[in-house]
């Protein structure tokens, strides 16, 4: 058991069909029915299949684990950032490649027309061997309304300048 929060517990395992380490998102039973926690799951597989990068966790399926609904990701062997840190600091050349990783997965999702709302350490994977960051944790992620004129926010007062440029 890697996390339990108020919505979600989450495992480290692999998968049966060919031995692949996952991570397993299991809604906890106080999060509504099972229709319900399956609904919520599926809809962030969905989300998760809509944004195209290697900074955001893959989403492999959505199944039961029990009686418990389960989004089945990517496990790229880290561990959240707030872990990481909470060990020691990092090198001044190290926090600027994971603030990079950062921005870059943050470009990525904003492209897909999705907004993450839960941006913490503990929401961003870091492998320290490998140096890879993935952003994880879309479950209350919304995607942007757009006209025909672009991308609207849906508070307006927070949209980015650059959306209201007509260039």
């Amino acid at each position: 058991r890697l996390h339990v929060g108020a919505r979600s517990t989450v495992y480290r395992g692999r998968r049966l069909a060919d031995d692949a380490p996952v991570i397993m998102k299991v809604a906890n039973a106080n999060h509504g029915t099972r229709g319900e926690a399956h609904a919520m799951l599926r809809r962030e597989l969905e989300i998760l299949a809509a944004i195209q990068s290697d900074r955001v966790i893959r989403g492999y399926d959505v199944s039961t684990f029990g009686p418990e609904a389960m989004l089945v990701t990517e496990d790229i062997g880290g561990e959240s950032l707030d872990r990481h840190l909470a060990r020691g600091r990092m090198s001044i050349a190290g926090a600027l490649g994971v603030a990079a990783g950062i921005v870059a997965g943050l470009r990525d999702v904003h492209a897909a027309g999705i907004i993450h709302k839960d941006i913490t350490p503990g929401n961003i994977v870091f492998n320290a061997d490998t140096g890879e960051i993935r952003l994880i944790d879309f479950d209350i992620a919304t995607a942007w309304r757009t006209t025909h004129q672009g991308f609207v926010s849906p508070r307006a007062e927070f949209t980015p300048p650059v959306i209201y440029s007509r260039e």
